[in-house]
């Protein structure tokens, strides 16, 4: 059996990986070279930020992809019911390394969908902020806008 490569190869999670990279060396970038008015942080046109949001929403879409399919991975089951691809099989998708480790190790594409998860949550919160930097308001946001004016009825707007 061979040893899988260490860096990833071509394909959705490499490009993913690739973008994620970009946009945070574009960020330094601007946090290099733009001044800032106050506080720490860095500035943006607003040109770049939905350009950068752009892109986000393609590498969120990228990334739920691809957690769809790594969970598929954890459904495999072995090629035959013989001890050693029953074993092979659980260390690839249950976490079978329990037994002989003191830490319940999870299996290799349990770790694998626990890690795309983990970028897909930082890619939101990214998302989210620069939302929130550019002013869009989701629609449960504006419904609550609007509930909010409709409560203080016969006044102009309280929330702008």
């Amino acid at each position: 059996m061979t040893q899988p490569e260490s860096q990833p190869g071509p394909g959705v999670a490499a490009d993913a990986d690739r973008q994620v990279r970009l946009l945070a060396g574009a960020a330094q970038v601007n946090e290099a070279t733009q001044p800032v008015a106050a506080g720490q942080g860095f500035s943006l046109r607003k040109g770049e930020a939905r350009d950068i949001l752009n892109q986000a929403y393609g590498i969120r879409d990228q990334l739920e992809d691809l957690k769809r399919q790594a969970a598929s991975l954890q459904k495999l089951t072995p090629p035959a019911q013989d001890q050693a691809s029953a074993t092979y099989n659980q260390k690839l998708t249950r976490g079978a390394m329990t037994g002989f480790m003191v830490w319940d190790a999870a299996a290799a594409f349990d770790a694998g969908v626990d890690q795309v998860g983990t970028e897909l949550t930082y890619m939101n919160t990214m998302i989210e902020k620069l939302e929130k930097a550019l002013g869009i308001t989701g629609e449960v946001e504006q419904q609550n806008k609007d509930a909010v004016n409709k409560a203080g009825s016969g006044q102009e707007s309280i929330v702008s």
